[in-house]
């Protein structure tokens, strides 16, 4: 099997500004290969503890949030915060970020995909639907499938987004909402999401925020915080993030037409 690794230099990782972002869905349909290639001996922690020292002296916001095997010899996968994964060898000299291939009989395996689609799927069995804000589908009509989504009220993506979820509904496909306020806990979208939460009806407030309509302030005891770094730990840098029950991950707006496309082959 030959590797064949697509990477840019990293110098400083950048902040995604945009509301959302797009890009092509990954095979990862050969989850065997990520272990055909064990990267060294290193402890993770020590790799974790190495690189954060290195972002420290650069730029001190980006936070280390965990180094997993890459698949790749000799290297790496880090996580960090508002970033994309990075991949890193032993002794924190390269630092590399993109999509990682292993050509496999003939066919390209997305390692980079792959990886993070299995993380997911460990993390979102451990979800519970009490702590999102849900909008599912009436009787007597029962729910076929379903989307969590990483959302912002204040992102325009997502309130597109939002404008077709009774599009959703009708067609059997419930729709979780989790919170992650893209300016970060404790700006004025996180005290947005969090009222809607603590809202006596939190989905007409949702809505309601969704146009671009004020709603009452309010606090209370509420998972947005926590919702907002676990997307940071899952990869998301944007805003919608459609998390499907496989673990696969869809940055950005996806039409509703598609989105029951794309449910009905699942």
């Amino acid at each position: 099997m030959k590797l064949l690794v697509k990477l840019t230099l990293l110098a400083l990782i950048t902040l995604q500004a945009t509301c959302s972002s797009e890009s092509a869905t990954a095979d990862s349909s050969a989850e065997k290969t990520l272990k055909t290639v064990s990267t060294s001996s290193v402890p993770l922690a020590e790799i974790e503890k190495k690189v954060q020292a290195v972002f420290t002296r650069i730029n001190p916001k980006y936070k280390i949030i965990s180094a997993t095997e890459s698949g790749i010899e000799g290297f790496y996968r880090v996580q960090v915060t508002q970033g994309p994964a990075i991949y890193v060898n032993s002794d924190v000299t390269y630092f590399f970020t993109g999509d990682a291939f292993l050509l496999d009989e003939g066919k390209l395996v997305n390692l980079t995909d792959t990886a993070m689609d299995s993380e997911r799927l460990a993390v979102m069995s451990s979800l519970n639907e009490s702590d999102m804000l849900v909008f599912d589908v009436e009787p007597p009509m029962t729910r076929k499938a379903q989307i969590t989504v990483f959302t912002d009220v204040d992102c325009f993506y997502c309130q597109k987004l939002h404008k077709e979820v009774p599009e959703l509904n009708k067609n059997g496909i419930a729709v979780r909402y989790m919170a992650f306020p893209r300016a970060g806990v404790g700006s004025v979208s996180y005290d947005k999401i969090v009222s809607a939460w603590c809202a006596d009806d939190p989905q007409t407030a949702m809505t309601q925020l969704k146009r671009k309509q004020p709603i009452a302030k309010k606090t209370c005891e509420n998972p947005v915080a926590d919702q907002y770094r676990l997307g940071q730990a899952m990869g998301v840098t944007g805003t919608p993030a459609i998390l499907l029950d496989d673990g696969t991950l869809l940055p950005g707006y996806r039409p509703a037409k598609k989105l029951i496309e794309l449910m009905g082959e699942k």
